[in-house]
C-alpha cells in the first residue's frame, strides 16, 4: 500500500470513527444538535479525503474534473456543519451571517452542477506528474473558473462569521471552546485557502482540504468528548443530587412528580403515590390521577392544567384528594412548565405538599380567631415568648403544662423567676448575646429534673426594636437516656465479649487491612500494636495442620458467596493449643466484587475439653452396662460354658477307660481327643465373646466394615441360652442383599443385646413369646434393623420418657441402657426410635448409615 493511500485512509477512518462515536451520543440525546453536526461533517471530512486520494491518482483530466466535481458537495456540507456546529456548541455566530454563509455554500453547488467543468476549473486541458510522499501523482493544469470568486466570498464571509463568534465566546466566559474551536476553524480556513491556490496554480495535486478539516474535526471531538467526561461527571453528581433531593422529599414528606405530555404519563415518587394511593408498577396518567381528586375540585384542576398547556404559565393548586379509607387530605401542588424550542411544552414538573394541617389551622383560626395559638400548640415542644425582661408574652400548652400552670396563669409572669438562681444569670446572659449577634443561639441546659435542646431566635417588637425572644425546647431527656444506655451497652458488650470468649474482626479487602477487637487479640494473644493487621498475619497464627483448611474455607466462601463456620487450632507462641470457632461472611459490591469480609472468632477450648471429658465418660457408661449386661447373662453364660465342659469332662473319662482296657482302642480315643477339643474350642469362643463385650474398648479407635446380619447371628448365638430357657421363639427377618455399615462391632453388638433383653424382660407375663429381628435398607444410604416383642406393650408416659437418662420400669435398673444405646446410634449417624403399637407388638428400631463406597 502507498503512503498516500495509508495517510489518506487512516484520515477517513479516523473521520468515521469519530463521526459514528457522537452519532450514538445524539441517538442517545436527540436534541444534542451539535453532536449531529460534528457527525454529519466528520462524515464529510471523510469524504473529502476519499476524494482527495482519487484526484491524486486520476488518470486524465476528464476523470479529474469529475472527482472535484462532486468533492464540492462534501466540502460545501463541511462548511456548512462547521457553522451551525459553532452556532448551536459555542450559542454565538450571527445566525443571518449563519444563513447567508449557508445560502453561498447552496448557490456554490448549484452552480457547480450547473458547470460543464466544475466550479474550480472553467476547463483542465492535461495532467502533470509530480512526486509527492515517494509517489507520483496527477497534478491539474487548466483553466481557473471565473465564478470561483463565489467560493472566496464564502471564505471571507466564513472567515468573519468564525471571529465575530470567537470573540463572542471568549467575552461569554466560555475561553477555552472558543479558542480551540475557533482558533482551529480559522487555521483549517487558512491552510485549506492556500492549498487550494496551489492546486489551482498546479503547484499541489489537490486542495487537500481533508488535512485541515482532519484537524477542525480533531478540535471539535477534543471538545464534544471533554462534554462528554463533564457529562459522565454530571451524571453522577446529579445522581447523588436525585438521592439527596429523594431523601429530603421523604424527609420532608414532599411528593415530587412530572407530566409528559407527549405520553401522558406521570412520574411520581413514593410519597406521591402512597397519598394518591397508586401502586409502584402501576401507570399513572392524567385520568387515573383525576380519580384520586375529591369530584368538587376536578374541573378546576383542569382548568389549571388547561391553562399552564396553553400559556406556560407556573401552576399553583390547592385542592382535596379521597384516600381509599374515605379520608380526605388538602394537597397544595406547585409545578412549572418545560417548553421546547418551538415554545410547546413538554413537561410539567412539580412538588406537591399535604397542607390538610395548615388548612385544619386555618378553619379553625376563622371559626375560633386564634391562629397565634393553634400555631403555638401545633408542636409538642416547649415554645414560648418573652421579653428581654424574662415577661412570658406567649406560650403553648406544653410550655404551660411544663411550668406547671395554665396559659392564663403564666402569662404576664416572668420566666426567670422559675430558673434557680444560679441558671437565672446564665440564661439572662444567653438573652443579651442573642440580642446583640442577632442570630439563633442553641444551648443544652437542664431544669425541674428534664433536659432540655433550646433554640433562642431574636424577635423584633412592633417598635422595630430587638426586645423579644422566641424560644423552642427540645425535651431531650429521653433522648439523653438513651444514649447513656448505648455507652452502657456498648461497655456491656465488650464486656459480654471477654466474657463469652467471643471477638469480631473486619478484614478490607481493598486495603488488605484487618481490624480486631480487643476480645480477639486477647484470645491469639497478640500485642495490637505489634500485629502485622493483614490476612496473611492472622494465618501466621493458625495452627500449621489448619491453615490451609483455613484459608480454603474463606477462598470457597469467596467463591460461592456464602458465610462459613469452621472450627480450628491456634498454636500459642509457648506450646499451648487453642480450639476456636470462627465465623465469616463476605460482602461485595454490585459488580459482584469482594470488598469486606466480617466475623467473629470464639475460644471453645474449654468447650471442646468438657466434650472430650464427656465422650470418655458416655464410653465408661456403656462399658458398665456391658458389665451389668454380662451380670443379667451370667446365668446363661454360665450354662452355655458347663456344657462344653462336661462333655470334655465325659469325653476324657471315655478315653481312660478304653486306654486302660487294651491298647486297640487308640481309634476310638482319637475320636475322643477330637471331640475334646471341639469342645475346648467351643467354651474359648464363649468367653472370647464374653471379654470383646466386656473389655474396655479404646473411644479413639477407628470404625470398620460390617455386616449387621452377622452382628444380628453373633448377638442371637450369644443369648441362645437365654432364650431357651425364656421359651422364646425367634424369627429373623433378614434381606440377604443388605448393605455394609462402618461402625464399632463391640458397642453396634450391644445395641442389639440390649434390645433383645429387654424384650425378653418384657414377654415375661407371656405364655407364648415371639421375637422378630428384621434387617432391611430403610434408604439408598440407611439400613434398618427392628427389634418386635409380643409383650404387653408400653403405655403412654413410659413411652415419653423411656430415652430419659436413669429411667427405668426395672425394680433394679440404672435406666442407662436406652439412653446409651441411643448415644451409640447417634455416633453412627442414625437414630433410634420406639415405634407406634401395632397388633404385632412393641417394636424398637434404630437406622445406620450404609458404607459410602457401598453406598456409591
Amino acid at each position: 500500500m502507498s503512503g498516500i493511500t495509508l495517510i489518506w485512509s487512516i484520515n477517513a477512518g479516523i473521520c468515521l470513527a469519530l463521526a459514528g462515536l457522537q452519532l450514538l451520543v445524539w441517538l442517545r440525546a436527540r436534541n444534542a444538535w451539535a453532536n449531529l453536526l460534528f457527525s454529519i461533517g466528520a462524515v464529510a471530512a471523510a469524504a473529502c479525503a476519499v476524494g482527495e486520494q482519487a484526484l491524486m491518482h486520476a488518470q486524465s483530466p476528464a476523470q479529474y474534473g469529475k472527482i472535484l466535481f462532486w468533492m464540492h458537495l462534501p466540502a460545501g456540507v463541511m462548511v456548512v456543519t462547521v457553522v451551525w456546529f459553532i452556532h448551536f456548541y459555542l450559542k454565538t455566530g450571527r445566525k443571518w451571517l449563519a444563513w447567508l454563509i449557508t445560502g453561498i455554500r447552496a448557490l456554490v453547488l448549484m452552480l457547480n452542477f450547473l458547470m460543464p467543468c466544475n466550479l474550480t476549473f472553467q476547463k483542465i486541458s492535461n495532467l502533470r506528474q509530480m512526486s509527492f510522499l515517494n509517489e507520483t501523482v496527477s497534478v491539474p493544469i487548466g483553466v481557473m473558473n471565473p465564478w470561483r470568486r463565489l467560493i472566496l466570498v464564502g471564505v471571507v464571509l466564513f472567515l468573519v462569521y468564525v471571529l465575530d463568534a470567537t470573540i463572542a465566546g471568549w467575552k461569554q466566559g466560555n475561553r477555552r471552546r472558543s479558542i480551540v474551536i475557533g482558533g482551529a476553524t480559522l487555521l483549517a480556513i487558512f491552510m485549506a485557502a492556500v492549498s487550494s491556490n496551489l492546486m489551482v496554480r498546479g503547484i499541489l495535486p489537490g486542495p487537500l482540504a481533508s488535512m485541515s478539516f482532519l484537524l477542525l474535526v480533531f478540535a471539535m471531538a477534543f471538545e464534544l468528548s471533554l462534554d462528554l467526561i463533564q457529562a459522565g461527571q454530571m451524571s453522577q453528581e446529579l445522581k447523588k443530587n436525585q438521592e439527596r433531593m429523594s431523601l429530603v422529599a421523604r424527609s420532608a414528606n414532599l411528593g415530587l412528580w412530572e407530566w409528559d405530555f407527549d405520553r401522558d404519563e406521570i412520574w411520581a415518587n413514593e410519597v406521591s403515590r402512597a397519598r394518591f394511593g397508586v401502586e409502584a408498577s402501576e401507570r399513572i396518567n392524567f385520568d387515573r390521577l383525576l380519580q384520586s381528586i375529591h369530584p368538587d375540585d376536578r374541573d378546576a384542576i383542569r382548568q389549571a392544567a388547561r391553562n399552564t398547556l396553553e400559556n406556560g404559565e407556573e401552576l399553583q393548586l390547592e385542592y382535596r384528594i379521597v384516600q381509599q379509607d374515605g379520608t380526605e387530605r388538602w394537597l397544595a401542588t406547585t409545578g412549572q412548565v418545560e417548553l421546547d424550542l418551538h415554545k410547546k411544552p413538554l413537561f410539567l414538573r412539580g412538588v406537591t405538599m399535604d397542607i390538610t394541617e395548615r388548612k385544619l389551622s386555618e378553619e379553625a383560626l376563622r371559626k375560633s380567631e386564634q391562629l397565634a395559638r393553634i400555631l403555638l400548640n401545633a408542636t409538642s415542644n416547649l415554645t414560648h415568648l418573652i421579653r428581654a425582661d424574662g415577661i412570658i408574652i406567649d406560650l403553648n400548652d406544653a410550655m404551660a403544662n411544663a411550668l406547671g400552670g395554665s396559659r392564663e396563669e403564666l402569662i404576664g409572669t416572668n420566666v426567670f423567676d422559675l430558673f434557680p438562681e444560679e441558671l437565672r444569670e446564665r440564661r439572662k446572659a444567653l438573652l443579651r448575646r442573642v440580642a446583640a449577634e442577632e442570630k439563633m443561639l442553641r444551648v443544652e441546659d437542664a431544669g425541674r429534673g428534664r433536659i432540655y435542646d433550646s433554640e433562642i431566635y431574636p424577635m423584633k417588637s412592633t417598635e422595630g426594636e430587638q426586645d423579644q425572644f422566641v424560644i423552642f425546647a427540645y425535651d431531650i431527656t429521653e433522648r439523653k437516656k438513651i444514649e447513656t444506655r448505648l455507652k452502657e451497652e456498648e461497655t456491656r458488650l465488650k464486656e459480654a465479649q471477654r466474657i463469652a470468649h467471643i471477638g469480631n474482626w473486619e478484614l478490607d479487602l481493598q486495603t488488605n487491612v484487618l481490624t480486631w477487637s480487643d476480645e480477639i487479640s486477647r484470645i491469639f494473644e497478640i500485642d495490637k500494636e505489634h500485629f502485622g493487621a493483614s490476612f496473611e498475619a492472622f494465618l501466621a497464627a493458625v495452627h500449621p495442620d489448619d491453615r490451609d483448611a483455613v484459608n480454603k474455607a474463606y477462598k470457597r466462601s469467596l467463591e460461592i458467596r456464602k458465610p462459613y463456620n469452621i472450627m480450628h487450632r491456634l498454636l500459642m507462641p509457648d506450646g499451648r493449643i487453642k480450639y476456636v470457632q470462627e465465623r465469616c461472611e463476605t460482602y461485595f459490591n454490585p459488580e459482584g466484587k469482594p470488598v469486606r469480609s466480617v466475623g467473629t472468632v470464639q475460644d471453645i477450648t474449654e468447650r471442646v475439653s468438657v466434650q472430650n471429658e464427656r465422650r470418655e465418660l458416655r464410653h465408661e457408661l456403656a462399658h458398665l452396662n456391658r458389665i451389668m449386661l454380662m451380670n443379667e447373662l451370667a446365668t446363661s453364660l454360665a450354662h452355655e460354658i458347663n456344657q462344653p465342659l462336661g462333655a470334655i469332662m465325659n469325653n476324657v473319662a471315655a478315653a481312660k477307660r478304653i486306654c486302660s482296657r487294651s491298647e486297640k482302642g487308640t481309634g476310638e480315643v482319637v475320636e475322643i481327643l477330637e471331640d475334646v477339643i471341639r469342645d475346648a474350642n467351643r467354651a474359648g469362643q464363649i468367653v472370647l465373646k464374653i471379654r470383646g463385650i466386656v473389655k474396655k474398648e479404646d473411644p479413639r479407635r477407628e470404625f470398620e466394615i460390617l455386616n449387621m446380619n452377622v452382628k444380628v447371628d453373633d448377638a442371637i448365638h450369644l443369648l441362645q441360652n437365654t432364650l431357651k430357657i425364656n421359651q422364646v421363639n425367634v424369627h429373623l427377618d433378614k434381606q440377604q442383599d443388605l448393605l455394609p455399615v462402618r461402625g464399632d462391632r463391640v458397642r453396634l453388638e450391644q445395641v442389639i443385646i440390649n434390645l433383645v433383653n429387654n424384650a425378653i424382660e418384657a414377654m415375661n407375663e407371656n405364655l407364648e413369646k415371639y421375637l422378630t429381628i428384621h434387617t432391611a435398607m430403610h434408604s439408598s444410604e440407611m439400613i434398618i434393623v427392628s427389634v418386635t416383642n409380643s409383650g404387653p406393650g408400653i403405655d403412654a408416659e413410659t413411652r415419653r420418657k423411656l430415652f430419659e437418662p436413669f429411667f427405668s420400669t426395672k425394680k433394679s435398673g440404672l435406666g442407662m441402657g436406652l439412653r446409651i444405646c441411643q448415644s451409640i446410634i447417634e455416633e453412627h449417624g442414625g437414630r433410634i426410635w420406639l415405634e407406634d403399637p401395632t397388633e404385632d407388638g412393641t417394636t424398637f428400631s434404630f437406622t445406620l448409615k450404609v458404607h459410602q463406597e457401598d453406598a456409591a
